[in-house]
């Protein structure tokens, strides 16, 4: 059974559910279902109807490359991990062995639970960038590494967009005092991007007024490749 955009909103359904503490999560996913068909839509009307059919690389973002077939991309939108906020593969395992307790299910890309340790590489935290449980193990050299990581996944997306072409970036604060939008400027230009805009909101309130979703301060970044 492969992911389909029903399984995709339900996910987020959960998530919104837990962040917001709502009383039911049918509620949630009846929302995230009329959110996702409106996005749908509205991409659909938004995008030229000659485009190429669309493809799907998965791979490592510090060591993207393109296929010899395919042309250099005009733009790129991403939100790098937010440093030492979340374990997006740890929370994944762990929702993936919520959808099959009896283990035999075909979900996510896997046929079936693997057993303990024996996940496929792919669901392995290990190379995950800037993980929380990485902070918390290497407190002393987790900004140096999130850094080298920063310019590593910058350098590998500059090879892969056009000249002229740009990025748009969402990234906020971190832990260990890292502040997003400086790491991100002098990672791009150090790998020849040019910061052509920035935008950041924060909240103004007193932390116990804030809502938990509104308290990390977040970045909106617009790059171009010279």
């Amino acid at each position: 059974q492969q992911p389909t955009p029903l399984w995709f909103c339900f996910c987020c359904a959960l998530q919104r559910a837990e962040r917001l503490k709502a009383p039911s999560v049918l509620e949630c996913f009846a929302k995230t279902v009329n959110d996702y068909q409106v996005a749908v839509t509205n991409l659909g009307e938004a995008v030229v109807t000659d485009l190429q059919s669309p493809r799907l690389l998965h791979c490592d973002a510090r060591s993207l490359s393109l296929p010899p077939d395919v042309p250099l991309a005009d733009g790129m939108i991403t939100s790098p991990p937010y440093p030492g906020v979340y374990d997006y593969l740890s929370f994944a395992r762990k929702e993936r062995v919520k959808y099959s307790p009896d283990q035999s299910t075909s979900l996510m890309g896997l046929d079936g639970l693997p057993d303990g340790r024996s996940w496929p590489s792919g669901w392995s935290s290990s190379a995950e960038i800037g993980t929380r449980k990485a902070m918390r193990r290497q407190p002393a050299a987790f900004a140096a590494k999130w850094q080298v990581d920063q310019f590593a996944w910058m350098r590998a997306a500059v090879g892969c967009i056009r000249s002229g072409g740009r990025a748009a970036l969402l990234v906020g604060d971190g832990e260990c005092g890292i502040k997003a939008l400086a790491s991100v400027q002098d990672a791009a230009e150090r790998s020849s991007f040019h910061v052509l805009a920035t935008a950041t909101i924060r909240s103004t309130k007193e932390r116990s007024q804030q809502y938990r979703g509104n308290r990390r301060t977040e970045h909106a970044i617009l790059l171009e490749v010279p």
